[in-house]
């Protein structure tokens, strides 16, 4: 007897794409001043009132209800990203519709966010606009390893620490448990953050990548 073929197949794999862009200090610059002018006027959703993933000092920012030309500005870097990520797992042809969502998050000194997921997105993205440093894991991003089992395991049961820097772009799907170590000190943690929703259609349709449509 001989073995007639042999295969391995990873099963249940977990897309997770990562983008690192320079040379958008202005903007990032004019992003601040707009989380700092909506903190002023009380535009906020403050974490220690209102139900958000934040907990501590925090609060978020609603997007894409209105138009800010910072934000439309830098959204269309992350929308032509978003597009690569699909295309890099397969996707950049897939005849649906796509919406998104937008919002900002500012953590300060013992701000957190609880693992949690998305459940009405496709796939996420975190951009990190403003980074204190911290020794890990104050404010590092925490994945949750999906393959629940494997914790029973001695062996791929470890969740995934990502350092946040400022400029990089990460994207996952929704599903994936994820939440943010707090950190102490002076400073304040602000990212750009998306949901994707991707609908495939029944019929015939053009490429729904040549333009992502605001939810």
């Amino acid at each position: 007897m001989k073995v007639k073929t042999s295969k391995i197949t990873n099963l249940f794999p977990t897309p997770f794409g990562r983008v690192e862009f320079e040379g958008f200090d202005d903007i990032h610059r004019r992003i601040v001043e707009f989380v700092h002018e909506c903190e002023a006027q009380g535009k906020i959703r403050d974490s220690r009132v209102d139900v958000t993933s934040n907990w501590g000092n925090g609060f978020q920012i609603p997007l894409l209800r209105e138009k800010v030309p910072v934000i439309e500005e830098f959204t269309q870097h992350i929308y032509q990203s978003f597009e690569g990520f699909l295309r890099s797992i397969g996707l950049g042809e897939i005849d649906a519709d796509i919406t998104a969502d937008a919002w900002i998050v500012v953590s300060r000194t013992g701000g957190y966010n609880a693992p949690h997921i998305h459940p009405h997105g496709t796939f996420s993205s975190i951009y990190y606009v403003s980074i204190p440093e911290r020794p890990s894991p104050q404010g590092y991003l925490e994945l949750v390893n999906p393959l629940g089992s494997a914790a029973l395991q001695s062996f791929g049961s470890t969740n995934q620490l990502v350092e946040p820097k400022e400029g990089t772009l990460m994207f996952f799907p929704s599903h994936l448990m994820h939440g943010v170590h707090p950190f102490e000190g002076e400073g304040e943690r602000i990212s750009l953050n998306f949901d994707y929703t991707i609908v495939q259609k029944d019929t015939d349709g053009s490429n729904p990548l040549r333009g992502i449509q605001r939810g």
